[in-house]
């Protein structure tokens, strides 16, 4: 498990007034660790419910049913009827680490990455409206679209997956995540999870030099903020980046 300790986190307001990003890091003795972005829009309501609610709900359907993957899901669905008839909304990145097998999540447009001594894969997609699946199920259920947002009644949102929202669920919105897995190999030296402020404007490359150069995860974590605060960030920016050598082998 995690030594949470270790586990770099830098946040930044960008050109915005408030800070609506929030993170989990919830260790638990002999079950596993869990992590988590959330990137609230219209207001932090929403990500406030998520930041609690989504680790525990993950753990009590674990503890049940013993699925990691299902029992993320079922967290995810717990989440979304906690938050669904609220007025803003936020996204969710999520990872559970046990051993050496992470099982991660996510509904919107926050991302999650896995970075080698070399090379750096991002693991999640993207929920908004370039791409097709998601723009035809939106726009089927009656929305309008004006890249990069879809409209209903006078609001508009990117992403296309979110919790809260309660207008934008008229038009097909929904949490329902994106689930994986993956084993972690011993070339593996971070995982990272970022809000879209971050992973809109940094791309892998860059992502990568940065962890390269930098000497542990929380320096990593600032100089990944730092550049997208030079690329011209101005969104909330949140990211963490949890070291893989900190995961014990039993």
């Amino acid at each position: 498990m995690f030594r949470q300790s270790r586990v770099g986190v830098c946040q930044n307001l960008g050109n915005r007034k408030t800070m609506e990003d929030r993170f989990s890091i919830l260790e638990k003795n002999k079950t596993g660790t869990f992590l988590g972005v959330y990137d609230g829009h219209g207001g932090s309501a929403v990500a406030d419910v998520l930041v609690h609610t989504v680790s525990a709900e993950f753990f009590h359907a674990l503890e049940l049913i013993g699925d990691r993957e299902i029992a993320m899901k079922m967290a995810y669905r717990a989440a979304e009827r906690a938050t669904r008839e609220y007025d803003c909304g936020s996204t969710a990145a999520t990872a559970f680490i046990n051993c050496r097998t992470m099982v991660y999540a996510n509904a919107g447009d926050c991302a999650i990455f896995v970075a080698g001594p070399e090379s750096i894969c991002r693991l999640t997609p993207s929920h908004r409206i370039d791409d097709p699946t998601e723009r035809d199920r939106v726009t089927t259920a009656g929305a309008l679209v004006k890249a990069p947002y879809y409209l209903h009644k006078g609001l508009g949102l990117m992403p296309t997956r979110a919790f809260g929202d309660r207008t934008m669920r008229e038009v097909g919105l929904h949490a329902m995540p994106d689930t994986g897995s993956y084993i972690l190999s011993p070339k593996d030296r971070y995982i990272i999870l970022t809000t879209d402020g971050v992973s809109d404007v940094v791309d892998i490359p860059e992502l990568g030099q940065r962890l390269r150069s930098s000497t542990d995860a929380e320096q990593a974590a600032q100089r990944i903020v730092e550049l997208a605060r030079k690329k011209g960030a101005d969104d909330n920016m949140t990211v963490l980046v949890a070291p893989a050598a900190l995961i014990e082998s039993g």
